[in-house]
């Protein structure tokens, strides 16, 4: 996988999944300045003060299907498979009202 958006000031252990969710989501920069809103480590398994999980805080209580499927803990790429499903399904994410504060934090690799 080339090209696409990285973030700024982080490991490859981070953008690693930058670069993946770019690469599915069509480059959508709106969508990777959501999931780091959500999760600004992009980390699978982060746990937020609701009780949302993952790299885009999905709810067990309104997708139990995808928080309870066994590979949600063990597919990093799995999960944000789910979280673009989700997000450009119309799902609506907490971190879209703060996307704006983390464009600058990426950067477009040709």
């Amino acid at each position: 996988m080339s090209g696409g958006y990285i973030k700024l000031n982080v490991g490859e252990d981070q953008n690693q999944y930058v670069r993946y969710a770019s690469s599915i989501s069509g480059d959508n920069l709106d969508f990777l300045a959501t999931l780091n809103q959500e999760n600004g480590l992009w980390t699978q398994d982060r746990v937020g003060i609701t009780g949302d999980i993952g790299f885009c805080q999905i709810s067990p209580y309104w997708h139990p299907t995808i928080t309870n499927d066994p590979l949600f803990y063990s597919d990093p790429y799995w999960q944000l498979d789910r979280c673009w499903e989700l997000y450009s399904g119309g799902t609506r994410f907490y971190g879209s009202d703060l996307k704006a504060n983390s464009y600058d934090q990426f950067i477009f690799m040709p």
